[in-house]
């Protein structure tokens, strides 16, 4: 399970993700950043999934060549179907339920004029909890996954009940302030139905915001996560959230 985050904003795409893969015993195996970002076509995709699912995408794009986001768009239902079929080749022991990805995808639309953003996912979304069928684009305008904690959202300023917020929100705040709180939001089975627990933000956290024909992308923070050893935010030094329009705020434990 990886945390990431999109919002359509006005003048384009706001995403956030984490920069750790673990195995099923919740253990970090890999440091990596999790997004595609293709300024030349105005799109950026983010990816959850237990597997290389960002990497067979990006294969399964490659053989095709978009040259629009609305050609992604389009064609996003096939090449998740090939990147589950390719899971399922890789890795026949994992089963359905566990070879599976999940992509947040935004761009600008030429069709509509306007920019736009999907969640697809290769699997049907009752077995993780959601209303969605696999491999149907599922339109969105703000999602962050999965839930922080009432307590972890507190230590970062926000409400447990994120409807009451007032407005304007500034998503480039928001998004940072929630990956900070799914950092010390314990997880249940990470891996899917019968695995362990554990926490799921690790190794960097990467905040992009497209525009037309370019991608602002940087690391905001990094971890003191290691290789071989499960995620712990407990030994975390405090920081401080500066970033946006809302007040700053300290996270301490």
């Amino acid at each position: 399970m990886t945390a990431n985050a999109m919002f359509v904003v006005e003048d384009g795409i706001v995403v956030f993700s984490d920069g750790a893969a673990y195995d099923e015993m919740g253990t970090v195996r890999q440091i990596h950043d999790k997004q595609l970002i293709r300024a030349d076509i105005d799109t950026v995709i983010t990816c959850s999934s237990s597997g290389s699912g960002l990497s067979l995408l990006n294969l399964a794009m490659s053989s095709d060549a978009p040259g629009s986001f609305d050609d992604v768009a389009d064609q996003m239902p096939g090449w998740s179907r090939e990147v589950h079929a390719m899971m399922m080749a890789a890795f026949p022991e994992r089963g359905e339920a566990e070879n599976w990805a999940m992509y947040l995808y935004g761009g600008w639309s030429e069709r509509a004029q306007a920019w736009r953003a999907f969640l697809i996912i290769t699997l049907s979304g009752a077995m993780l909890g959601m209303r969605c069928e696999a491999y149907t684009p599922v339109p969105l305008s703000s999602y962050v996954k999965p839930e922080a904690s009432p307590e972890a959202l507190a230590k970062v300023g926000l409400p447990a009940d994120l409807n009451t917020l007032s407005a304007p929100v500034d998503p480039h705040d928001l998004g940072l302030r929630m990956m900070m709180a799914l950092r010390h939001t314990e997880q249940t089975e990470i891996h899917g139905p019968g695995s362990r627990s554990g926490y799921i933000v690790g190794g960097f956290l990467q905040h992009t915001h497209l525009r037309r024909g370019r991608a602002e992308t940087r690391v905001v923070y990094r971890w003191p996560d290691e290789i071989g050893r499960p995620i712990d935010p407990s030994g975390d030094p405090p920081f401080t959230i500066e970033y946006g329009t809302a007040p700053s705020s300290t996270f301490e434990d």
